[in-house]
């Protein structure tokens, strides 16, 4: 399960980190007013911390997903891993990268931009009603997304 959530938000945010360069203007709208500098910097802000996000978190899981293997292979052969003090670690080393790191900044990245998704519920309430539908739901699923991302490496 863990090898698969790193993938999916590492899709996630690669295809969002893309979308903020290839479609800048829709992103730009959900920057809130107030904030010192154009709305532009944000979007060029987040969309390069979504790609950063995105390739730390697939290099982090496929190495992960690598070293797991390769410990059940050697625990099948009758081999243990062990660390400098002799014990058996209780995960690999992108595995702890991930819960110690990017798990965090992650979630706390889907943290920030929430009042993005706030603004632009606010700013579609007199859209159609599809459009306020998806615009207000955004707000409360930020909730398990940011637990998920918590969860990285786990």
């Amino acid at each position: 399960m863990k090898h698969a959530r790193g993938a999916v938000w590492a899709t996630v945010f690669g295809v969002a980190g893309v979308l903020h360069f290839a479609q800048p203007k829709p992103f730009d709208g959900l920057v809130p007013e107030g904030l010192p500098g154009s709305p532009r910097f944000y979007t060029n802000a987040s969309g390069v911390a979504e790609l950063v996000l995105s390739a730390v978190i697939a290099g982090c899981t496929a190495v992960d997903a690598v070293q797991t293997r390769s410990a059940g292979s050697a625990e099948l052969a009758g081999e243990r891993r062990r660390d400098a003090s002799g014990g058996v670690p209780p995960t690999s080393t992108a595995a702890s990268l991930l819960q110690d790191w990017v798990a965090p900044a992650t979630a706390g990245f889907l943290l920030a931009v929430w009042p993005g998704n706030m603004k632009m519920a606010w700013d579609w309430r007199r859209r159609p009603l599809k459009q306020r539908a998806i615009a207000f739901a955004r707000v409360p699923l930020q909730v398990p997304m940011v637990l998920s991302a918590a969860k990285l490496g786990r």
